[in-house]
């Protein structure tokens, strides 16, 4: 008797993706496309910075949105702005759906990624 072998399919979890909410993987993904855009050595400096002097991965900041911005600006002092203003930008493309209305007239980058985070966990 002649006996097919049926393979199974196999199936890959990914933990990290499987744990990382929306909103998370989002974020990780623009701010990424961010870096990448000053190039591969401005990115890695930078997630190395963000480790040794902040204790902040890359998969952290979406958690820790505030000791992110605050390292940010410490980084790049006002031209941290321009790196916020892309991110949003990135968002926009990203997420057209998604509408910022500020409460007062000052722009925050936390408040930004705050209703962001908001937004995604209701919609």
């Amino acid at each position: 008797m002649n006996q097919e072998t049926k393979s199974l399919p196999i199936i890959q979890i990914d933990l990290d993706d499987h744990n990382a909410s929306g909103f998370d993987q989002t974020i990780i993904e623009v701010v990424d496309l961010t870096f990448s855009k000053l190039g591969i050595r401005v990115k890695e400096t930078f997630y190395s910075s963000l480790a040794a002097e902040y204790k902040l991965s890359k998969e952290n900041i979406p958690v820790m949105i505030e000791e992110f911005v605050e390292a940010l600006e410490k980084i790049f002092g006002s031209s941290a702005l321009l790196l916020e203003i892309d991110v949003m930008k990135t968002v926009r493309k990203k997420i057209p759906e998604f509408k910022f209305e500020a409460e007062t007239s000052n722009l925050s980058f936390v408040s930004y990624l705050k209703s962001l985070k908001s937004f995604m966990e209701y919609s």
